[in-house]
């Protein structure tokens, strides 16, 4: 938070301590280097189980993977990051929005 966090708002912060909160109810406190590819797929359906769609899931990994490419920067460690590339369907549970001039159309045609 230190290095990112500065000039940001505070739901960024709030941001980052929930879906890393997620990870470790997940799959624990770990080391960096411990987190494995089972871990992500793991954290995925963990995110899925617990109702969330799939844009959230797909915005709660892009955190989870720019943390851990920022501390394996940070501490030059040389491995891959488990959470990147992680397939899952961004479209599960998203509710299509109607357009405004969609609803206002259906209304004209309502009160008619």
């Amino acid at each position: 938070m230190r290095l990112k966090g500065n000039d940001c708002p505070p739901t960024f912060e709030a941001a980052v301590r929930r879906s890393c909160g997620y990870l470790i109810d997940c799959c624990g406190m770990k080391d960096l280097k411990d987190y494995v590819r089972s871990d992500a797929t793991n954290f995925r359906d963990y995110l899925f189980a617990k109702g969330l769609n799939g844009a959230s899931v797909a915005r709660i990994f892009g955190t989870i993977r720019a943390v851990i490419n920022l501390a394996l920067s940070e501490f030059g460690l040389a491995i891959v990051n488990p959470f990147s590339n992680v397939y899952f369907d961004h479209n599960v549970g998203v509710k299509k929005r109607l357009t405004f001039s969609w609803i206002a159309e259906r209304r004209e045609v309502q009160l008619g």
